[in-house]
């Protein structure tokens, strides 16, 4: 030891360990105990080696699989679970509880935490923590910080499914005015295709939706033909005449009571189309009654009576929407059949919808133009005058007719069907209970994570 310098030797001392030195700066780790860094000295003092590492920390690896590495592993394990005890408690407790409904989870949770907490407790002290609670009453208030922490994140859990219901109406009604039916009856078929578009997430222009209506209608009436083919060729369909004419019979009958007929119109109507139908048999092939179908329905449809419209006044129109969907059902006990007639009547409505309100648009687009550029011009030139100055009338016309061209776009279709579009998947997944799940989760271990960084912990088991 020249001039009475400790020195010390890492190397060697690490490689008495069997590890590696883990000091990012030996010059400045040796000057803290009055000693200089060297890379071949002698092996200091075991005492010595001791207090350098219980003051700093630098801990030697032991070799892999000694007893030492062993015990290492070991302990750090049992440090991990003790660091998410009250999480894991909290979680284990809100799911037994979850029975209850969000009460029975809340207290649970809360349950669960502080069983965790003492757990906790109990581990650390035999690991060896130096930061565990001393008495009795320390130790009760660490419990019930927990407990009610746990039961904290539970309550605010519970409360996310229920705003499930008004996200999703809100994304509803969001969708409904991007799509602004024109007509009454426009209105209603709104109102059934727009969950339908939601689910699919189908977001654009009207222009834009449109085109992926004609677009998926072109793909789906060629699948339509190839699966009325294979059902014409297995033949007639039994007793589908029968069925027909008896569900026009108990139509009938509503306008008969005791036998009686009360409104003769109404009575005439329906047996004219059952002598209609009676004409093909009581067995009748796919393909005929695809065309029965389209031949009744087609006057319904332009009423409005797949549309939400009331026809039973009109005797005829209800009559043959009675015996349309009597057809349909018929045909749609075809399993392909029956998804594809779903499938293109829901994009023939989109298809209609969005057709006459881009027509409508159009026409109102030239004139919000209109009004915009010149009240911008307006705006600009005010402002001009104001301050005397050209420049800044033009940066006031520019931000103008930016602030209105962001309005219009905030109110664009695209942008209200994304927007509903987005909200509803979130409603979706609030109402599934996922995102309150996976909140309670990254709440309960993430806290966990970070209170273990805070608290002062050690490396590894304690030194003898």
């Amino acid at each position: 030891m020249p001039n009475g310098t400790q020195t010390v030797d890492f190397d060697a001392l690490a490689q008495k360990h069997g590890g590696v030195i883990a000091a990012s700066s030996l010059d400045d780790l040796a000057k803290k105990y009055g000693g200089t860094a060297v890379q071949a000295q002698a092996t200091p003092p075991n005492e010595f080696n001791q207090t350098l590492s219980k003051a700093t920390g630098i801990r030697a690896q032991p070799k892999p699989f000694t007893k030492e590495w062993f015990k290492q592993g070991l302990w750090r394990a049992g440090a991990s679970t003790a660091d998410v005890a009250p999480a894991a408690g909290a979680t284990i407790g809100a799911m037994v509880g979850s029975e209850g409904g969000p009460a029975g989870a809340i207290g649970g949770a809360g349950m669960g935490g502080a069983g965790g907490a003492g757990l906790q407790q109990l581990m650390r002290r035999a690991l060896g923590y130096p930061n565990v609670p001393q008495t009795g009453g320390e130790a009760a208030q660490d419990i019930t910080r927990q407990g009610v922490t746990q039961a904290g994140i539970q309550a605010a859990t519970e409360v996310l499914p229920g705003l499930a219901g008004p996200l999703k109406r809100a994304a509803t009604t969001q969708y409904e005015r991007a799509l602004a039916p024109t007509t009454q009856i426009n209105k209603e078929i709104t109102k059934d295709i727009v969950p339908g578009l939601l689910k699919r997430g189908e977001v654009g222009s009207l222009e834009g939706l449109e085109k992926k209506a004609t677009q998926k209608i072109a793909e789906i009436n060629p699948k339509l033909s190839t699966a009325y083919g294979k059902a014409q060729g297995t033949g007639p369909i039994q007793d589908a005449g029968t069925k027909v004419i008896a569900d026009l019979e108990k139509l009938k009958q509503t306008y008969m009571p005791q036998g009686v007929v009360a409104q003769p119109q109404a009575v005439n109507a329906i047996e004219g189309l059952q002598d209609i139908v009676k004409q093909y048999g009581p067995d009748v092939s796919p393909n005929t009654l695809r065309r029965l179908r389209q031949i009744f329905e087609d006057p319904v449809a332009k009423a409005g009576g797949y549309a939400g419209k009331d026809l039973s006044t009109n005797y005829t129109l209800a009559a043959q929407q009675k015996a349309a969907d009597s057809i349909r059902g018929i045909l749609n006990k075809a399993p392909d059949i029956g998804a594809l007639n779903k499938e293109i009547s829901f994009w023939l409505d989109v298809q209609r919808v969005t057709s006459q309100s881009a027509l409508r648009r159009t026409g109102q687009a030239g004139g919000l133009v209109k009004v915009l550029s010149p009240l911008a011009g307006s705006v600009g030139l005010a402002t001009g005058v104001a301050t005397h100055s050209s420049t800044a009338g033009i940066e006031a016309g520019v931000i103008a007719t930016l602030t209105g061209l962001t309005a219009q776009a905030i109110r664009s279709p695209l942008w209200r069907t994304t927007s509903a579009v987005v909200k509803s998947k979130i409603a979706d997944a609030l109402a599934r209970g996922s995102v309150g799940d996976l909140m309670a989760l990254t709440a309960r271990f993430g806290g966990a994570a970070m209170e273990s960084k805070q608290s002062p912990q050690q490396s590894g088991p304690p030194t003898q």
